[in-house]
């Protein structure tokens, strides 16, 4: 195949990015009220898969991806 990858691991920050996009995608979807419940759910999920390995010991590329898109998430929002 083309795009052929050996070695390549996804962990449970990689599924937390893809959680939070969702999120954000979600909450600017002008098709749903406005702040959904869908939203705030892949938030929470997001926010799961995140603690799911350590964040301090274990930093990547994609932990600071995933922090940074969580706060973008916040400012666009009232959750907490």
């Amino acid at each position: 195949a083309i795009y052929k990858q050996s070695g390549v691991s996804y962990g449970p920050h990689d599924l937390a990015l893809l959680l939070i996009v969702l999120g954000i995608g979600a909450l600017v979807d002008l098709s749903i009220e406005p702040y959904s419940l869908e939203a705030q759910h892949y938030y929470v999920l997001a926010r799961a898969a995140t603690v799911l390995q350590p964040v301090l010991t274990e930093q990547s590329v994609t932990t600071v991806k995933v922090g940074l898109t969580c706060l973008s998430f916040l400012l666009r929002t009232h959750f907490t």
